[in-house]
């Protein structure tokens, strides 16, 4: 029921905050603290002007989730086709 989904959903916020529950790391203790993590299922979307290090945050953290033992896939649309 949507009460039972309700309960299990705030059960795991309240482990988010108390930190006991923790996807893979982005490589960055303050953005694991606020997102608290890069969760399975998920897509992350980095978004900004140009020329601001977009690219290689993305980068950063899929090295720092690799480090975990984690699989990463990485893809950049400047990459080329190769």
């Amino acid at each position: 029921t949507v009460g039972d989904l309700y309960l299990d959903f705030v059960a795991e916020l309240e482990e988010i905050q108390d930190g006991r529950q923790l996807g893979l790391t982005y490589g960055l203790a303050d953005v694991d603290t606020i997102t608290s993590g890069m969760r399975p299922g998920n897509v992350t979307v980095i978004a900004a002007q140009s020329g601001v290090g977009k690219s290689t945050l993305a980068l950063n953290a899929a090295v720092a989730a690799a480090k975990t033992g984690a699989k990463v896939m990485f893809s950049s649309l400047e990459m080329s086709s190769t």
